[in-house]
């Protein structure tokens, strides 16, 4: 299982690790954390003795992110917070299942893609990473559905959009012009 992305509070992965480690799928699978080895994470994991099982992976620059999402069994995002949520997107697109919070944004980026659960529910996260990894139809189900969601967003049609309202915001300068 693969999470990507910052330690700030919000990402929420000190309840991440204690879903982590009562979902009964340890012997199955590692959790594997982007990123190098902070103080308070690494305590969270000995306390709760995952050590072993938890493992950090810092990218490299001649590893290119889609590796490390194509090598996961799924993708689990419980953030409590996000603007937009980029990594459950990359997640899909790379055919990766995905398993994310149900709360700001998310929900409205992957649709009916993902696995949602509340963040705070340490017991939902868990049954939920134990679903993904127990249950290959539901995997399947996820990447299929995952990669036609991933489909919808482009960065042309981001910025076909973007400019398109930015027009719409910018006065002409004829108009500016009738008021001088």
């Amino acid at each position: 299982m693969l999470y990507v992305g910052s330690r700030k509070p919000h990402k929420n992965l000190p309840r991440l690790l204690r879903a982590y480690s009562i979902a009964g799928v340890r012997k199955d699978v590692r959790l594997v954390l982007s990123g190098e080895p902070d103080r308070e994470i690494t305590e969270e994991i000995d306390r709760l003795g995952l050590l072993g099982d938890v493992v950090f992976h810092e990218l490299s620059a001649d590893e290119p992110l889609s590796e490390a999402y194509r090598g996961a069994v799924a993708f689990v995002f419980p953030s409590l917070y996000e603007g937009f949520g980029l990594p459950p997107l990359e997640a899909m697109a790379c055919g990766v299942p995905v398993l994310t919070s149900k709360v700001c944004s998310l929900p409205e980026v992957v649709g009916d893609a993902a696995l949602l659960v509340n963040p705070i529910d340490v017991e939902e996260v868990a049954d939920a990473i134990k679903r993904l990894v127990q249950d290959p139809p539901l995997r399947a189900r996820l990447q299929e559905r995952g990669l036609a969601r991933a489909s919808l967003f482009s960065w042309n049609e981001t910025a076909r959009r973007t400019s398109s309202v930015l027009q719409l915001a910018t006065p002409s300068t004829h108009a500016v012009g009738e008021h001088a």
